[in-house]
């Protein structure tokens, strides 16, 4: 062979020896996992998660173990990975949002719309959620069961904000209907558990218009939505 070619096949072996090398060398080990969330989480609970991650290449991670490893937080309901290169990993993720609370052994269980215990606290401690009552529902590790008309109701509750959310006391259950207390000591029927968007839609419509007219109900019933009644407070 022409030694001429045989400089430049060593050369190209050269190089892609050296690309090889600089590619599996530290430089592209994991040295930081950067997280984003809408709600501020507790990213010393998300340690152990991430430590066998730490030192891995970069670009060879496999994002299946990290899924699978972080999808066990309970906190966690989904999350995107972003790669800065060399060494930075960014976590995007999607909590899990707390929805109500039930009466258990003596405590407050909280948990999000899709059944995920998220906490369980004393009794005494105020927890600006619903409390459910007469909901039928089974515990499978960490997480409730219930049937399907109330999982329903539970995805209507996780898109209610913040403010509209800490309103209701409490949602009971009871032959298949639906009773909502407020916290202005307000009763609301919404009957069968139907058109539920429709009705927490209007019942914020009907909240905000007393507001306006700095009125209270004692009692709204919206068990035909098309016609609501409502009892004024007398002052």
């Amino acid at each position: 062979m022409d030694k001429k070619y045989q400089i430049i096949i060593l050369a190209f072996l050269f190089i892609i020896l050296a690309s090889l090398s600089f590619v599996f060398s530290p430089f592209f080990n994991i040295r930081e996992f950067a997280i984003h969330s809408r709600i501020e989480i507790d990213r010393t609970s998300l340690r152990p998660y991430l430590n066998e991650f730490y030192g891995e290449n970069i670009i060879f991670i496999d994002k299946e173990d990290l899924a699978e490893s972080l999808l066990e937080h309970r906190f966690i309901s989904s999350f995107e990975i972003e790669k800065t290169y060399p060494s930075k990993i960014h976590i995007i993720i999607q909590e899990r949002r707390p929805t109500a609370w039930l009466k258990n052994n003596g405590k407050k269980v909280i948990f999000s719309a899709d059944g995920i215990i998220l906490e369980e606290t004393d009794l005494e401690r105020e927890v600006f959620l619903p409390q459910i009552e007469g909901f039928a529902y089974l515990f499978s590790e960490q997480k409730l069961l219930f049937p399907q008309p109330k999982k329903d109701l539970l995805n209507v509750l996780t898109r209610l904000d913040d403010q509209y959310l800490k309103r209701i006391k409490r949602i009971n259950s009871s032959d298949q209907r639906l009773t909502l207390y407020l916290e202005a000591e307000t009763t609301v029927n919404f009957g069968l558990p139907e058109r539920l968007e429709e009705k927490f839609s209007l019942l914020r419509s009907i909240l905000n218009k007393l507001e306006e007219e700095e009125a209270e109900a004692d009692y709204i019933d919206l068990r035909v939505i098309n016609h609501p009644v409502i009892q004024y407070r007398e002052n």
